[in-house]
């Protein structure tokens, strides 16, 4: 009997189908592929920031890949179901991160057993009497004498031929009959088939059914285990999560984001019908006025007053931030002037300018208002020795 060599482990080839390492194609012939971002990995994805350090192992035996998710935060799908570890099929998918994998090998052919024949032995004689049921019968030599049994004709038959002893017995052989003499050879031999008797002639089995029957079994099997694999098959597809790309996600986020503001609207129309938001109302429309006519200072006290009765008023708290910045940008613009005529000697204006922040700056403590402060009291002073 002979059988077909057997590989140590499969041949894998690994093709890069898309993600940033797209068209690549690898091979290997290894028990153990490790995949990921690592510098340590077979396959190396850098590009892919989705992909773990370590995420992927492939496990190659002599006739199966075996697929290991070794990340923890990081899911991967085989023809897309998320598993952790799965065996994978010749041309199956892998997705992990931004990057899909096609995984090609082919299983060895399983080794097909050769029957043997049986081997044919020549009989001397026939078997005696309680030999066991369902044993072969041999070829007997081509001249093979029988001796005498009475009531049976003397002239045995000159030969037997191949075709009469090649089949099993269902009965015992050389069991004589009741009342003398062999006569058949098997009294329940069915219909059509020719014994042994007083006239010498031969015992032909019919053939066997046997070999149909187990054709229609076998057949019958695979029969029923197509249709489980289908049904498992479909099963499968309904119990698949898909992973979620890049597009999806951020449409999801978008939707999500409108549904917010929507009910974030919703809460601020029924907020706008409370006394707290008539009050603050008021408010910002004098802060408003005196933002336009450039108070600033006035206009920032308004816009706090209608921020403490209705903290949610959204143009209150704009109006509020651009006053401050304009009068930020008269602070420095005042300072500036001033340092220019103290540069050129003009304590008059120069005095101007410095006064002019120090009334807009209340706090004392302020760290602008004392150094306009100081200027201010120096170009006074150098103003009086001028004359």
């Amino acid at each position: 009997m002979s059988a077909a060599p057997l590989l140590k482990v499969l041949n894998v080839s690994i093709e890069v189908v898309k993600g940033p390492n797209a068209g690549q194609s690898h091979d290997f012939e290894k028990a153990q592929i490790s995949l990921g971002r690592g510098p340590e990995n077979d396959l190396i994805f850098a590009q892919d920031v989705k992909i773990s350090r370590q995420h992927i192992e492939l496990i190659v035996s002599m006739n199966q890949v075996i697929v290991r998710n070794l990340s923890q935060k990081n899911p991967i799908s085989v023809d897309g179901e998320v598993v952790n570890e799965k065996s994978i099929r010749p041309g199956g998918t892998i997705r992990f991160g931004e990057t899909e994998l096609k995984v090609n090998f082919e299983r060895p052919a399983e080794a097909k057993a050769n029957l043997s024949v049986v081997p044919q032995a020549t009989v001397g004689a026939l078997k005696p009497m309680g030999s066991l049921q369902n044993a072969p019968v041999a070829t007997a030599p081509a001249q093979a004498s029988f001796p005498p049994v009475p009531g049976v004709n003397a002239q045995a038959p000159a030969s037997f031929t191949s075709n009469a002893m090649t089949q099993p017995q269902s009965q015992a052989v050389g069991m004589p009959q009741q009342g003398g003499g062999v006569g058949a050879w098997n009294q329940q031999a069915p219909a059509g088939a020719r014994s042994v008797g007083a006239g010498g002639s031969t015992y032909r089995p019919p053939s066997a059914g046997g070999g149909r029957f187990k054709l229609y079994a076998i057949v019958g099997v695979i029969v029923l285990g197509g249709a489980y694999l289908f049904s498992q098959d479909q099963i499968r597809k309904r119990r698949e999560v898909k992973l979620r790309d890049v597009v999806s996600t951020e449409v999801a986020i978008t939707e999500s984001q409108s549904e917010y503001d929507k009910a974030m609207k919703e809460i601020e129309k029924k907020g706008q019908d409370t006394i707290q938001y008539r009050l603050s109302q008021e408010q910002y429309l004098r802060g408003f006025r005196d933002y336009r006519q450039g108070q600033y200072v006035r206009a920032m006290e308004e816009f706090q007053a209608a921020l403490s009765f209705y903290p949610n008023h959204e143009l209150a708290r704009k109006y509020y931030t651009l006053a401050k910045r304009k009068f930020d940008e008269q602070i420095q613009f005042n300072m500036i002037q001033g340092k220019r005529y103290y540069g050129v000697r003009n304590y008059r204006l120069c005095m101007g300018y410095y006064s002019t922040v120090i009334k807009m700056k209340k706090d004392e403590r302020d760290p602008i208002r004392r150094e306009a402060l100081q200027y201010h009291n120096e170009c006074e002073i150098k103003l009086r020795g001028k004359y």
